[in-house]
């Protein structure tokens, strides 16, 4: 595929142009060596040959191919060592549509028409690649290619490009093959079919290749000829849309989804793809040749019943309302429906009878939707669905669609449905069969979404849902709109282990059972939540999920809909998260790197996981010498606390480690030194915009610790993601909030660390310890008559605040002893400097610092709410501040140049990671 040179046709208007971007349209086409061509090898002495070709340029060409971008460096050069020169003329055909390729091409010099059928949809200039997707797919050559001048072309034997590919894609076949055994397609399939063809993906004649296609790039085009061969998207993005123009996107692929379907029908041989389909971030796709899956699957119906049905699956793949439903329940959908052929105008359905059509799926021709108020004309691939899917009730979500442009409105009476000028092939569910499929699954509509909708909206503003603690309100109430629910009665799987997830659920009610490798691992009740992880990865499901009570209903989340609300750098911190979580480390697998902490609690060293490369910071208290014991078992309290953090501004546990002589707590490691270090580099008291990003940072994370309303479940455990029924937990006070413990990541966002004095309250939400660091702790802590609570955090985020804006202390500033700090907290005056004018500041400090706990800003029945309402942290235009500090929209005070730490940068010798005996 040509990287930059894949033209369109201008100024000849014999043909039709391609519209839109076409550059990459032609990435795999085939090579037939024109016979008038003439071939040199490479390295002569020809002057111009020299100036076309370098190994930097066959090689970035190369490299630039859909085909060969999954290659190693090293095969990408093998191949452009062994090729040669061809020279061709004005007219030469460099390939010819209907023969068996023979070579892969790169241009150097010139141009060439690429023909279809005669007219030309695209041109090839220098840097352009041809050939290679016949080679690879081992058909014959779709495309008459046809040089415009004289043209040269460098070019490889196609059975020495074959073997390359064949070579690379064999390294990879124990994956593919795992990964082919889990596409839905095959489960159309007798067992002994299914078995043949994924053992095919791994044998050595049929092993399945990659192509790579990135951003924007197109990977089929309305009309285009295509080759036959199967396309998996593995990872990444597609969309499908009418032109590679078009910003309407009609479906998205997802991984395991397959693509071009349509083209693999029997009925549509010879005809181009039915619409664009344009990549919408780097993407792999998986390519088996179609005659390799025809040759296993060996009888011819089979092979057409197959593809008919993958195709359907696409179908029902497009709507929302059909989205959460497990593969197996989709399967038993197209199963139930009826494919028929219907002559021009036929009517389809009247609109009148019971078992009308509630859904049609266009797989060949057109269909016309008649509606009351107006017309729907549906092309191959899209779907029309009835207003009143279920029922008769005259508002729903759902309408005659183009793909999945469903729009909420009210419907008049049912329209009829119409073949269009040309006939259509359809595949159709009446509303009897609809019903009477889904009974059998188990499965049906929520009848009423008042209690249950109520429900979903309180469970995600509280963020009772780990993955949803990190969303703004703003945020949160997008995804609400998207949630579908879903009533499944008893013994139905919702999700099957193995099977591709990409999808939440919550339980709004019932109870499930959760199965990994058929052994029961814990029940789900009310406010549980699974399969979250199929939100951000395109992995296999861990487990089966399956409905033990009378009924259960689910709200049901798709990933393209989640991943709709995230900007970039919020997806990314959430896989990264994930990424930590799914950890499972052994001390022998770390390498120590250097050391970046010292405290009397121990040490801290940067260390790396020797498979992976992930670096880590790990905690080591030792066991041994004078309060050896004790230290250990607050290392271990301190472990346990972090296990139930889970939220974006707060250090995130790996796992805890324990040995003979040592406790290890394993962290992710945070790389842009302290809060009180970059405030002493900016050298002046923050303005009021700077201070307000750290304090509102430190606030949400204060509010996660201060609401203690469910439990996690401990890092070092891998489910997919299963949380049980929040029930009130204890409170948390932190008790060292100060510059020093608010760490700052890679881009400058805040990270509350260290959590080796902070305590569960009881329910009496008292506690009686004299801690903390002297200028930062409140009055109420060295009374100690009625103990204290979480008020003790709002005070020394007054503090903290105070220092940032005045540069200074608030109470005991040039004291050092610990009894005069205390007596200045106690009785001193809150003063301010004369520079500091911001009055909104001072009345904020005023209400944060106030010595009577009960009559503190924040210590409200509303609690930190009240601190978030203040005017202080009011944005211009409305826009609220805590929603873009938490989807990481504005830029910090301070952005880390390299990576900082307090310890020495020589090698940490101290510590041992080499002991025996280690239990998790």
């Amino acid at each position: 595929m040509c990287q930059t040179a894949v033209e369109n046709v201008e100024g000849d208007s014999s043909h039709d142009s391609p519209s839109g971007d076409g550059r990459r349209l032609f990435a795999t086409e085939t090579a037939a060596a024109a016979s008038s061509s003439s071939a040199g090898t490479i390295g002569g002495n020809d002057v111009l040959q020299e100036s076309l070709f370098s190994t930097e340029f066959l090689t970035a060409s190369i490299k630039a191919d859909a085909a060969c971008r999954p290659l190693p460096s090293s095969d990408v050069k093998r191949m452009a060592s062994r090729m040669q020169r061809f020279d061709f003329g004005l007219g030469d055909a460099v390939l010819r549509a209907g023969e068996a390729g023979t070579r892969f091409y790169v241009f150097a010099s010139g141009s060439a028409h690429v023909l279809q059928d005669g007219a030309v949809c695209g041109r090839l200039t220098r840097g352009c690649t041809v050939g290679g997707g016949a080679l690879a797919a081992k058909v014959l050559e779709p495309f008459d290619v046809v040089a415009r001048e004289h043209t040269i072309a460098f070019g490889i034997e196609g059975a020495e490009f074959f073997n390359i590919i064949s070579e690379n894609a064999w390294r990879s076949r124990s994956e593919n093959r795992g990964f082919v055994e889990r596409v839905p397609i095959f489960q159309f399939l007798p067992t002994w079919v299914r078995e043949r063809i994924t053992s095919a993906a791994g044998h050595a004649d049929v092993t399945p290749y990659s192509e790579v296609v990135e951003v924007g790039e197109v990977v089929l085009k309305e009309g285009q000829m295509d080759f036959p061969k199967i396309r998996i998207l593995k990872s990444g993005k597609l969309s499908f849309r009418r032109s590679p123009d078009s910003s309407h996107t009609l479906k998205s692929f997802e991984a395991g989804d397959i693509v071009g379907a349509g083209t693999l029908l029997p009925w549509r041989k010879g005809l181009g793809a039915a619409a664009t389909v344009v990549a919408e971030c780097r993407s792999e796709i998986l390519c088996i040749p179609g005659e390799d899956v025809k040759a296993a699957v060996i009888d011819e119906t089979v092979h057409t019943e197959v593809f008919t049905r993958t195709f359907m699956m696409v179908g029902l793949n497009q709507l929302k309302t059909f989205s959460g439903l497990g593969r197996a329940h989709k399967i038993h959908l197209v199963r139930a429906m009826e494919v028929k052929d219907y002559a021009p105008h036929e009517l389809i359905d009247t609109g009148l009878s019971v078992s009308s059509v509630r859904y049609a799926h266009v797989m060949l021709g057109s269909l016309r939707s008649l509606e009351t108020d107006q017309e729907h004309d549906l092309g191959v691939g899209q779907v029309f669905l009835a207003p009143e899917l279920f029922s008769e009730q005259s508002v729903s979500k759902c309408c005659a669609v183009d793909s999945c442009s469903c729009k909420e409105r009210r419907v008049g009476p049912r329209g009829v449905l119409r073949a269009g000028s040309s006939g259509c092939k359809a595949a159709t569910l009446s509303k009897g069969s609809l019903v009477a499929a889904l009974s059998e699954l188990g499965v049906s509509p929520v009848d009423s979404l008042d209690d249950t909708a109520e429900l979903a909206e309180d469970m995600l503003l509280a963020h009772r849902i780990p993955i949803f603690r990190h969303l703004s309100n703003e945020q949160v109430q997008l995804v609400l709109k998207s949630f579908v629910p879903r009533c499944y009665a008893r013994g139905s799987r919702v999700i099957e282990q193995g099977e591709l997830g990409a999808s939440l659920y919550v339980v709004a009610s019932g109870v499930l059972e959760v199965q990994i490798n058929g052994r029961i691992v814990r029940t789900l009740g009310k406010n549980g939540s699974f399969g979250d992880r199929g939100l951000l990865f395109e992995e296999p499901r861990s487990a089966t999920v399956t409905v033990v009570s009378d009924f259960a209903v689910l709200w049901c989340l798709d990933k393209a809909d989640f991943l709709n609300v995230l900007t970039e750098d919020l997806r990314s911190e959430l896989v990264k998260r994930m990424d930590l979580q799914d950890a499972d480390v052994v001390l022998s697998e770390l390498t120590s790197i250097r050391l970046i902490g010292v405290g009397g609690f121990g040490r801290v060293s940067m260390v790396q996981h020797k498979k992976t490369g992930l670096r880590y910071a790990l905690k080591q208290v030792r066991k041994m010498g004078p309060h050896g014991k004790l230290k250990a078992q607050l290392a271990l309290r301190e472990s346990e606390l972090l296990a139930e953090m889970d939220h974006p501004f707060t250090l995130q546990l790996v796992r805890t480690l324990e040995t003979t002589r040592s406790v290890y707590i394993l962290t992710d490691l945070i790389t842009g030194g302290d809060l009180y270090t970059a405030v002493l580099e900016i050298g002046r008291p923050l303005a009021h915009g700077e201070a307000q990003f750290y304090v509102g940072s430190v606030l949400l994370a204060l509010e996660h610790l201060h609401d203690r309303d469910i439990r996690t479940a401990a890092r070092g455990t891998r489910p997919d993601r299963f949380h049980v029924a929040p029930h009130r937990g204890l409170r948390l006070v932190y008790r060292d909030l100060k510059l020093e413990n608010v760490m700052l990541d890679a881009r400058g966002y805040v990270k509350l660390i260290d959590f080796g004095i902070a305590k569960r309250l009881d329910e009496t939400g008292r506690t009686f310890t004299c801690v903390g660091t002297p200028h930062y702790m409140a009055p109420e802590i060295t009374w100690q008559k009625q103990g204290y609570g979480t008020e003790v955090d709002i005070w020394a985020l007054g503090v903290m605040l105070h220092i940032l804006v005045c540069r200074r202390c608030p109470f005991g500033h040039n004291e050092t002893d610990p009894v005069q700090i205390q007596q200045s907290v106690l009785k001193g005056e809150l003063e301010f400097p004369d520079t500091y004018k911001d009055q909104c500041g001072r009345q904020l400090l005023r209400g944060l610092l106030r010595r009577r706990p009960e009559h503190r800003l924040g210590a409200s029945i509303d609690g930190l709410d009240d601190v978030k309402q203040h005017a202080y942290f009011g944005m211009p235009s409305g826009t609220r501040l805590f929603d873009k500090i938490i989807r990481r929209e504005l830029v910090p005070p301070v952005v880390p140049q390299g990576e900082r730490y307090s310890g020495s940068e020589e090698p940490d010798h101290g510590l041992s990671i080499a002991e025996a005996v280690v239990r998790a």
